[in-house]
C-alpha cells in the first residue's frame, strides 16, 4: 500500500511539459518548474504525478467503503485476489481463519 500522505505538499496546480535548451521540463503556471530531465516519457510520467496521486486516493476510497460493507462474498473477494496487504482494515477471512486456529 502507498502512503499518501508522504505527497502532502507537494506542488499544485496543473503540471505540463515544455522543452528548454534540449532538456524536459516539468511545470506549472503558478509555482514555476518542478523537474527537469532528459527522457520525455519520464516528464510525461512525472507531470501526471498529481493525477496518478488523485486516482490513487479515490481507489483507496472505493476499497475502504467496499471493505465496510458487510457482505462477506467482497470480503472472500478481496482475499481471494490477494488484496489483504493492502486493506487499510483487517481482511475479515483472514481474522476467521486465525480465529479458528
Amino acid at each position: 500500500m502507498i502512503d499518501t500522505d508522504k505527497y502532502e505538499g507537494h506542488t499544485q496546480g496543473h503540471w505540463a511539459i515544455t522543452t528548454r535548451k534540449g532538456t524536459w521540463v516539468v511545470y506549472t503556471q503558478d509555482n514555476g518548474d518542478v523537474a527537469t530531465m532528459n527522457d520525455y516519457e519520464d516528464a510525461r510520467l512525472i507531470a501526471d504525478a498529481p493525477k496518478l496521486l488523485a486516482e490513487v486516493k479515490r481507489l483507496y476510497g472505493m476499497i475502504d467503503g467496499l471493505q465496510m460493507d458487510f457482505d462477506h462474498d467482497v470480503h472472500i473477494w478481496f482475499h481471494d485476489e490477494g488484496w489483504c496487504e493492502y486493506l487499510r482494515h483487517p481482511c475479515a477471512v483472514c481474522d476467521s481463519m486465525e480465529s479458528e486456529e
